[in-house]
């Protein structure tokens, strides 16, 4: 199609050309578009960072052929190497205007962009956003409900996300927790039977409740935040997560660190502490700390964020306690962008 050829050429300033309806490159420089590197392909055809294909590139969709839009070493048949097919240089593009004219298309006369060549999706900005965040506390043992006011500014289709550090001494059985209508578990981490670190979420509608009220079989004491953020895939909002039981005492805990599969993830740190001689604590850390709290009888939680633009191993990162804790349940989870 000879608008595809057009807007290669306006869009990249040393093209090599356009055959079968397709953008051909020569080096990788040429297959940068829009702030996203890309990189040219053995079959002459750019392709762009997407951890979804095995390659971990996938073609653009101005790539000739078959080629468009899909994973780099998942084509077969003719496109699968064209590199023989672009061996000379076609003659619209040898110096010659021929057929093409002297000037573009009457469709490319305006500054707006065809339809059919929007920005493909792999080359598409992905942001989220912390939007709010709040915190409560049971300061004691005889309550059997933890009500979360919901973050201020919570719109339709933002993540909500709710960690609560709740249990007693005195069980003798790790209680259950009964979640509001629309919550899912992520992830529930226990010291058995005295203690539990659960975080859920859900994704906002038109109608939030002002709080929400998870229930628990047993009195308890409880630590909690709820934090809302925008910009979340809406179906599987959740890339990894990790918990872990540290049965230690210290001041610093370290997340346990996770894997991320999506570029542009946040991934989250929060740690719910127990130190049984002291009720004020206080916490330096983790990354971009959003909130904390102490229940003023014993139990304390903190939590911080950091965006994470490539995909792999989280990095490091930690809490550290005014005071000696006797131990701490810690979660570590990514959040996927839409």
């Amino acid at each position: 199609m000879r608008t595809s050829c057009w807007l290669a050429v306006a869009i990249f300033a040393n093209v090599a050309g356009c055959i079968a309806d397709g953008f051909v490159c020569d080096d990788d420089a040429q297959c940068a578009v829009g702030g996203v590197s890309g990189r040219c392909e053995a079959t002459r055809a750019c392709s762009f960072p997407d951890a979804t294909c095995t390659s971990g590139w996938r073609y653009g969709a101005l790539s000739a052929g078959h080629l468009a839009q899909q994973c780099v070493g998942a084509v077969v048949g003719e496109d699968a190497d064209m590199s023989s097919d672009f061996a000379t240089t076609p003659g619209d593009l040898d110096g010659t205007p021929g057929d093409l004219g002297t000037t573009p298309p009457a469709d490319l006369a305006s500054q707006g962009m065809p339809g059919d060549m929007a920005m493909p999706p792999d080359m598409a900005t992905c942001t989220i956003a912390f939007k709010a965040a709040t915190t409560t506390e049971v300061p004691s043992s005889g309550s059997m409900s933890i009500v979360l006011s919901r973050p201020a500014g919570t719109t339709t289709g933002d993540l909500l996300l709710a960690a609560m550090f709740w249990g007693s001494t005195n069980n003798s059985t790790l209680p259950s927790m009964n979640a509001p209508t629309g919550w899912t578990l992520v992830r529930r981490t226990d010291n058995s039977p005295e203690a539990s670190l659960s975080v859920y979420y859900k994704i906002a509608t038109a109608s939030e409740p002002s709080s929400y009220t998870f229930a628990t079989s047993t009195g308890m004491s409880a630590a909690a935040w709820i934090a809302a953020y925008s910009g979340v895939n809406q179906t599987t909002p959740i890339d990894t997560d990790k918990g872990q039981f540290a049965n230690n005492s210290s001041t610093t805990y370290n997340a346990p660190g996770i894997t991320t599969v999506y570029a542009n993830d946040v991934v989250l740190f929060t740690v719910g502490a127990f130190d049984q001689g002291t009720s004020g604590d206080t916490w330096t850390g983790p990354t971009t700390q959003r909130k904390q709290i102490n229940n003023n009888n014993a139990k304390s939680i903190v939590f911080g964020d950091a965006t994470q633009t490539a995909p792999g191993a989280s990095a490091a990162t930690s809490a550290t306690a005014s005071f000696t804790q006797d131990y701490a349940l810690l979660e570590q989870l990514a959040i996927r962008c839409q």
